[in-house]
């Protein structure tokens, strides 16, 4: 199973959830799953290119119900900070987690 990284969320001043780090993969999956998006097999990733190939072009719908199921109940890890955070220690932490090999404790 591939690991997903990490959703990392901060309650926001309307109680809507902000997300710090994880924008682009919530729109990539929220995407996909109201069949906005396509698999690729363009995509160069060599452990999933098998796969790739057999169901380019399909979107969530045209999966097989075994694959949608997977998909439905993949495990995510969402990590939920402080709500009283500042914008500083929000985009900080933002910067540590992209940046890679930069500890968030130092």
């Amino acid at each position: 199973m591939l690991n997903v990284p990490a959703f990392f969320f901060c309650e926001g001043e309307d109680l809507n959830d902000e997300v710090v780090d994880g924008q682009q993969r919530l729109s990539t999956i929220y995407k996909f799953y109201n069949n906005d998006l396509t698999m690729n097999a363009n995509d160069k990733v060599s452990y999933i290119a098998p796969q790739s190939i057999l169901y380019s072009g399909k979107k969530f719908k045209e999966l097989d119900k075994k694959l949608q199921k997977i998909f439905l109940n993949y495990p995510l890890t969402i990590i939920y900070l402080p709500k009283d955070l500042k914008l500083e220690t929000k985009l900080e932490i933002f910067r540590r987690i992209n940046e890679g090999g930069t500890p968030l404790s130092g």
